[in-house]
């Protein structure tokens, strides 16, 4: 039996148990169990000055027969405590198998708890393995439980307790965080807090978006607090989020320092002592944790979140205030087993600690590992490596760690493996992280060191010296400008670009060590007061020597003019590790075996402008972008191509950086197969590379991040020119998770044969084959001009233009109108039509449910000079709003609408964006009487009458040409298609139809008959023949196709996979 430990405290447990008995028969369980567990964190509370939060109603895998799982909620909680609570009425045996049923369940998951069962009267004490280690009324067993809660209820066992403690909810956390942002406010002009936000705020948007969505829950969050905190806007969010990411990079700091004493790799005993020895401040001591932990040095580079130190060496208030919060922090650190924490610990901790707006808003670092075992294995990575594995937007580092885990697996499956000392090197030299974000390198440090186990053992850092984590804080994309060569073509100089830092030009690397350079003006700047540009350059000169001043005299000394006048501004040399790291990206250029990653998910419009546009200026696949052969059949301009990913500039950064014959493997947004900007892209895969492998998500929610899905795109590519017969395995997952596996020749992906930029078909190769034929012979819909497809008319502000609902006045010419914004307003009827939206069109049928306020002439579409004086009167009203529309110019009347010509307005075949296939109608020019007018939602093909509509309809909704766009369309969310202009556009018309466009009476039959089916379905879409009818249509097209039953059948197949629905 165990020996309770009595420990004075404000909380006697025995005679809180005494009167809870006696009130016990009358209180509900939900009351008793709310009573017990009070108790328990009161007497903790007393005892240790801090609070367990208890974790309630916690579910739990329990273990039943034949391997399967139910699921059960323990009662609470505390630490390692857990507690079963039951009525009076029940007896104590209830909660004891309940209890143990769960400390099995948490055994599961290795987490070793012990129990308490409590019925009111009596207590059972638990032990982890099941066992009864005391059992009696509830008062006498208080002592011994008094020493299992001191013993058990502030250790911390998984990432949810660790939030509990560290996160949101916790006072600690909360005060901490807002003495941060108060902090920042008071004295965000100082010299290194300024720079560090701007150089933290430049880089940011290259990986979040602080959307409104972000801006409101960061919002919300803050209000929370006690006080709340402002956050009135997206600037004061920015800040919110600088703040918050610091707090977590302290964290960060923390757990790596709480591990180096764990592992003896200092002297102190607990990471407090580490942090607050006599006569030093924990602020001090956290800048210094280099030097502290010389092992791992590398973890503890410089980056913008030690602001807080500039500001306690400038402000003692806060000084003191930071000092108590990192004691506090490390007092329960020290109660946390780094040792036996993986990877995924953090992982967990760091998804639950925010709601995923907030993680949104701070960048989703990150990537769910079914789908980085996805890439590794399109990669062909094995465990095996002889050269450089490198992952160059690293986030919090999973492909590290998964990549690390496999190389440690497979070295210890070997007859003779590597000794720990020297397997740590291998993967030190092979295993290389880039990011540009700080916080998600502070990140994957950690987890690199995670995943690295039981290799950091004391035994064998000492044997290896000091430590270095290869995840570097750089920018992957930047690159070496080289400035002059020498006669003899050698480099001499070369500029680095940091954001919101500047530029630098500094000696070529392969003409002075870069590292030298830096140490030795580091060394040149004095520690304290003025900076003299001039003694600094001298003792710059001194300590790299006589031969490499004199060469690089010019250099040198405006840069030691420029680090001397940033000393000036209190802007010290805490940046030069990015100069240091940019170049240790550089070397890796050209010798890596293996690139891999997942590329920030970042549309190029939402980065800083100067890192847009040396995204544009230095990547080809940016500059070039744009697939001139679809915009031409579209007749659009290539506006489009500054629309990219911020993707396709680190893929063609990871094909530099890959050696010859090396393998680039990321997922990507699927966007890159048809989207026109990545024409750039698809041309250098098509022709300069081997396409190994694509596993295409694009219609199958795939969660890429913690309760986020997205419709990726996993593919593999060696840096090889392709031959005529080289394959590439494919991959389709449809609507419901079922894949299509098959092999293609490479040449077959475009969907031109002849043109490598064009979209590529994600169909199996029979589908594609029967697609090759539809293209023989056959004119493209947007090689004709009269019948390339077209948008509807743009408003560019609905709500002054669309009228929702109509009623007559007591003028029989005038009318009361509820505008879309649901203003009244009384104006002429002359001006009402009826308005046709996307939305409103189906295969075979259209409706119309809105009116539009036509200002333009319903036969030319000019834009009316005058208007009837009611009209006139209310456009007059929102004249600030129509003049500040994006398309307006001054030489039109405010009211006049964009993109109108007569080619729209007459009869046409009208289809909407975005659906799961092609739904086409035949619209007249007029309904009920007036003027039908095609908003810019519809997308339409002008005909020149009611016949040729009705065949192009028919046509349009046939399987054949469904599954021809559906191959090559751009995907969206919900496994629907995006039936842009020119898409439709690449649509090879069959020679019959042309003829009919023609007024040529010939060889017509079977469009004759499309006609009738068309008129068929237009009478009742819903008719009982209708799955005949369309089946029919399917077999008239494949004839006008010259297609073969054997092709029909390869279409049925590759359309029954892709649109197969979902079980209810």
């Amino acid at each position: 039996m165990e020996q309770p430990l009595r420990q004075s405290t404000g909380v006697n447990l025995s005679e809180k148990f005494r009167q809870l008995a006696q009130r016990a028969q009358g209180l509900t369980e939900a009351t008793l169990r709310h009573e017990f567990v009070q108790s328990l964190r009161e007497f903790v509370l007393q005892a240790t000055g801090y609070d367990p939060l208890p974790q309630l109603e916690e579910q739990i895998a329990l273990p039943a027969e034949f391997g399967a799982v139910l699921r059960g909620r323990s009662d609470a909680r505390l630490g390692c405590l857990v507690c079963e609570i039951k009525t009076p009425e029940h007896p104590l045996d209830d909660a004891v198998a309940q209890c143990r049923s769960y400390l099995d369940g948490y055994r599961q998951q290795g987490i070793f708890a012990r129990g308490v069962a409590y019925n009111g009267v009596e207590l059972a004490l638990i032990s982890e393995t099941g066992a009864e280690i005391w059992r009696g009324e509830a008062e006498e067993g208080a002592s011994l439980l008094e020493a299992w809660l001191l013993l058990l209820a502030l250790k911390i066992v998984d990432p949810q307790h660790l939030v509990l403690l560290l996160g949101f909810p916790s006072a600690l956390a909360r005060t901490f965080i807002a003495d941060l942002l108060y902090a920042f406010r008071k004295h965000e002009r100082l010299g290194f807090v300024e720079e560090a936000f701007k150089v933290w705020q430049a880089v940011y948007g290259a990986a979040a978006n602080l959307t409104d969505e972000a801006v409101n829950a960061l919002k919300q969050r803050a209000e929370r607090f006690s006080p709340p905190i402002s956050v009135r806007n997206q600037d004061e969010a920015l800040q919110f989020v600088f703040v918050l990411e610091t707090y977590l990079s302290v964290l960060l700091r923390l757990f790596v320092a709480r591990l180096a004493v764990q592992q003896r790799l200092v002297e102190q005993s607990t990471l407090r002592d580490l942090l607050h020895p006599f006569g030093s401040r924990p602020t001090e001591r956290l800048r210094q944790l280099a030097t502290l932990v010389p092992l791992l040095s590398s973890v503890f580079e410089d980056d913008p979140f030690l602001w807080l130190c500039d500001v306690a060496e400038a402000d003692s208030t806060f000084a003191d205030r930071f000092d108590a919060h990192l004691d506090n922090l490390a007092r329960i650190l020290d109660e946390l087993d780094l040792v036996g924490v993986s990877y995924d610990f953090l992982r967990r901790f760091y998804q639950h600690f925010f709601d995923p707006p907030i993680r949104r808003a701070l960048g989703e670092f990150y990537t769910d590992e079914s789908i980085v075992n996805d890439v590794l294995e399109a990669a062909g990575f094995d465990g095996t490596i002889d050269g450089v594995l490198v992952d160059i937007t690293c986030g919090s580092g999973t492909f590290l760690v998964v990549a690390i885990r496999k190389l440690i697996e497979r070295e210890r499956q070997r007859a003779r493996p590597m000794p720990d000392a020297a397997l740590l090197r291998f993967i030190t030299d092979r295993v290389v992280g880039v990011d540009l974000h700080p916080f998600a390198v502070a990140m994957a440090r950690v987890n690199y060191l995670l995943a690295l186990g039981d290799l950091l053992s004391h035994e064998t850092l000492q044997a290896i010296g000091r430590l270095h984590i290869p995840v570097y804080w750089a920018d992957s994309l930047a690159r070496l400008v080289v400035n002059q060569q020498n006669r003899l073509g050698e480099d001499l100089t070369e500029t680095v670009k940091i954001p919101a830092l500047g530029e630098f030009t500094l000696p070529h690397h392969h003409k002075v060590d870069w590292e030298r350079l830096f140490d030795a003006l580091k060394e040149a700047l004095p520690q304290r007061g003025i900076a003299d540009p001039e003694r600094v350059w001298e003792r710059l000169k001194q300590r790299l020597g006589e031969d490499i001043a004199l060469q690089f005299e010019t250099t040198l000394r405006q840069l030691a003019k420029q680090w001397a006048e940033r000393h000036n501004q209190n802007r010290d040399s805490r940046w030069l590790p990015l100069l240091r790291n940019m170049l240790a990206v550089e070397r890796l250029r050209g010798l890596c075996q293996l690139v891999v990653g997942n590329p920030p998910w970042v549309r190029i419009h939402n980065l800083e402008p100067s890192l847009r546009d040396r995204v544009y200026n230095d990547y080809a696949f940016c500059r070039t972008a744009g697939w001139q052969r679809g915009a031409e059949l579209a007749g659009i301009t290539t506006g489009f191509a500054r629309q990219i990913d911020y993707a396709v500039a680190f893929i063609e950064r990871g094909l530099e950086l890959l050696k010859a014959g090396g393998v680039l493997a990321l997922v990507v947004t699927s966007k890159i197969q048809q989207a026109l900007y990545a024409s750039a892209l698809r041309e250098h895969f098509v022709n300069r590379c081997q396409i190994l492998r694509l596993v295409d998500f694009s219609l199958y929610e795939q969660p890429l991040f913690f309760e986020a899905t997205n419709y990726p795109l996993v593919f593999a590519v060696r840096k090889e020119r392709p031959d005529a017969k080289q394959k590439t395995m494919v991959t389709l997952v449809n609507r419901i998770g079922r894949l299509w596996t098959y092999e293609l020749p490479q040449s077959e992906l475009p969907l031109f044969a002849d043109d490598p930029q064009s979209p590529w078909l994600m169909a199996s190769p029979e589908a594609i084959a029967a697609f090759r034929r539809m293209q023989e012979g056959n004119p493209l819909l947007g090689e004709i001009e009269a019948l390339r497809p077209r948008r509807g008319v743009l408003t560019d502000a609905n709500w002054l233009f669309i009228v929702r609902r109509v009623e007559p006045s007591d003028d029989p010419n005038e009318v009361v109108v509820e505008m879309e914004s649901g203003e009244l307003v009384r104006v002429e009827r002359s001006l009402l039509r009826p308005l046709l939206r996307g939305e409103n069109i189906q295969a075979w049928r259209f409706e119309v449910q809105e009116w539009i306020l036509w200002t333009h002439d319903d036969v030319t579409g000019e834009v009316l000079r005058d208007l009837p004086p009611k009209a006139k009167d209310y456009f007059q009203r929102h004249r600030k709003a129509l003049e500040n529309r994006s398309g307006y110019r001054s030489r039109l009347p405010i009211w006049a609408l964009f993109s109108v010509n007569p080619a729209k307005l007459g009869d046409k075949v009208a289809w909407q964006e975005l659906t799961d296939k092609m739904d086409a109608v035949f619209v007249p020019a007029k309904h009920e009487g007036k003027l039908l007018v095609p908003l810019h939602t519809t997308y339409l093909l002008p005909v020149p009458n009611e016949e040729v509509g009705l065949a192009i309809e028919a046509w349009f909704n046939s399987l054949p040409v469904r599954c021809y766009l559906s191959a090559y369309a751009e995907r969206a969310r919900g496994s629907y298609f995006r039936h842009f202009a020119w898409v439709v556009a690449c649509l090879p018309l069959p020679r019959p139809i042309l003829r009919l466009w023609e007024g040529k009476k010939r060889d017509l039959r079977l469009v004759r008959r499309m006609i009738e089916i068309s008129e068929r379905m237009h009478e009742n879409p819903d008719r009982p023949d209708a799955a005949k009818l369309e089946e029919e249509l399917a077999y008239i097209v494949a004839q006008l196709y010259e297609l073969g039953d054997e092709d029909l059948e390869a279409l049925k197949r590759y359309w029954e996979f892709i649109q197969v629905q979902r079980s209810p």
